[in-house]
């Protein structure tokens, strides 16, 4: 629960990603005595994946191309919590999407990765269209004090009109 160790979780996101992911990592703990009378006990786990969901509606003319993510984090801390330190430089990769969302259509598709602990934009996770990039993050594009963070445990959609 204490610890601040960081771990590769690059296998379970390539296999969560192409279907063949047969046990999630899961992190949780328990506190209590556990003695000869102790018949079960019951431990709150959390996964340490996120999952992104998105959602593209090209209302343009034009085909897109959904190209790419850039900083997708592959490392996560053992025992994630709320506030992290950012994750190390080596956390992250660039991974290749290769999709085309034809002119007028709507394409949903979704990922799973490690969570994105990072402490401003410059490592925010983000999903390349074309030449454009878009920050794919916990807070609100809008606001001031934006959250670049993604979470352990969570499911963001992310819909993004092409105008």
């Amino acid at each position: 629960k204490t610890s601040t160790s960081v771990v590769d979780l690059a296998e379970d996101v390539k296999a969560a990603n192409d279907g063949t992911l047969k046990d999630m990592p899961m992190f949780g703990y328990w506190e209590g005595d556990i003695d000869v009378k102790t018949n079960n006990i019951q431990v709150s786990l959390g996964r340490m994946l996120t999952r992104i969901n998105l959602v593209i509606n090209n209302q343009t003319s034009s085909a897109y191309h959904i190209t790419s993510f850039s900083n997708v984090s592959h490392k996560c801390y053992v025992f994630p919590n709320i506030m992290h330190n950012p994750l190390p430089e080596d956390a992250y990769e660039d991974v290749t999407i290769g999709k085309q969302v034809a002119a007028g259509a709507t394409a949903e598709m979704y990922f799973y990765m490690a969570p994105n602990f990072t402490s401003g934009a410059e490592n925010a996770t983000k999903l390349n269209i074309g030449d454009k990039q878009v920050i794919l993050s916990n807070g609100s594009p809008d606001s001031p004090d934006r959250d670049y963070n993604l979470y352990h445990n969570s499911n963001y959609t992310f819909t993004i009109n092409l105008k």
